[in-house]
């Protein structure tokens, strides 16, 4: 990952070192810079524990922040269109 990315966040490496140390599985959404994506992943320990493998699934989550986002932004808009209007109409009554 390294070589792929070099500016990827040290602490992806940190949490994939804890789950190889401690067997204890991860699971966490987060956003790569390097990479400008989100992620959801899950990590756990494979093989048995003196190997201290790590299994990594990476499931790109990009589009699916960029439409939440939007679609909050679009709620803000008209949550903001109608506290105008409903200011309008109670001041002209």
């Amino acid at each position: 990952m390294r070589e792929l990315a070099p500016g990827h966040e040290e602490y992806w490496f940190r949490l994939y070192g804890n789950v190889a140390l401690t067997g204890e599985p991860v699971r966490f959404v987060s956003e790569t810079k390097a990479l400008n994506r989100w992620f959801h992943v899950p990590a756990y320990r494979v093989g048995p524990p003196e190997c201290r493998q790590v299994a990594v699934h990476f499931n790109d989550i990009t589009e699916m922040r960029r439409t939440e986002a939007a679609l909050h932004e679009s709620e803000r808009r008209n949550s903001a269109l109608f506290a105008n209007k409903f200011n309008t109409i109670a001041h002209c009554g």
